[in-house]
């Protein structure tokens, strides 16, 4: 992306880069049998998707990050994996996450 005239873009890059860094150190972690809390990366995501819903965004920049935030998707499934897998070999059973469809998943409301 870095697209240096914009600096809700800037914000956005950095923004993203933590949650990024945050999204390995936690896998890391949770890979090496560390317990850890996961609350500051939810809460974490949850304002970037708040800052990015009230961004004006030019013509290239929402490709560019659909990109991104399908590939921070994409590692916090592969972060969901290490934790469920750790989860059972200490015999807890997780429930499974009830998400929303949302506007970076596959599929429109119709299936398509």
């Amino acid at each position: 992306m870095n697209d240096n005239t914009n600096p809700a873009m800037v914000s956005l890059e950095s923004d993203m880069a933590e949650i990024e860094g945050m999204i390995v150190n936690a896998r890391r972690a949770l890979m090496a049998g560390e317990r850890l809390d996961l609350t500051p990366l939810g809460a974490r995501i949850s304002a970037l998707c708040d800052g990015i819903r009230g961004m004006a965004l030019t013509a290239r920049e929402p490709e560019a990050v659909q990109r991104r935030l399908r590939a921070m998707a994409t590692d916090l499934s592969q972060l969901e994996a290490v934790l469920r897998a750790g989860a059972q070999q200490d015999g807890i059973d997780l429930p499974d996450a009830d998400l929303p469809d949302g506007p970076l998943s596959n599929t429109d409301k119709d299936g398509r």
